[in-house]
C-alpha cells in the first residue's frame, strides 16, 4: 500500500490502519508514523519524497512482515474507535 501526506491532513490516514489490520506493508511520505506503537521498519516504509533507490524498496518489500501484537492491532481498529465515539463501555475490555 502506498500513502502520500496530504498538507490539508494531519495525522495519519485510514490507509496506514487498513494496513496494520490486513498486515500488508505500507510506504508513506508520513513521518509521524514513526511515533506509533505498531510502527516496524519491516512494515512501514517511510519515503522522505526525494527520488527512490529501486534497491531500498526492493529490500523493503522482500523483507518479511512482522506481526505486531494482537492488542496493538485491535487498539487501531475500527470496532474499537467506534465503541470508543459510541461510548460502548466494552471497548476497553480486549
Amino acid at each position: 500500500m502506498v500513502d502520500f501526506v496530504v498538507d490539508a491532513h494531519k495525522g495519519l490516514s485510514f490507509r496506514t490502519f487498513e494496513a496494520l489490520a490486513y498486515q500488508k506493508k505500507l510506504i508513506t511520505t508520513n513521518k509521524e508514523v514513526m511515533k506509533y506503537d505498531f510502527y516496524h521498519p519491516n512494515n512501514i516504509f517511510v519515503w522522505d519524497g526525494k527520488v527512490l533507490d529501486g534497491k531500498q524498496v526492493k529490500a523493503f518489500l522482500e523483507t518479511p512482515y512482522q506481526r505486531i501484537d494482537d492488542k496493538i492491532v485491535h487498539k487501531y481498529s475500527f470496532e474499537h474507535w467506534i465503541c470508543k465515539v459510541l461510548d460502548i463501555s466494552n471497548h476497553a475490555s480486549f
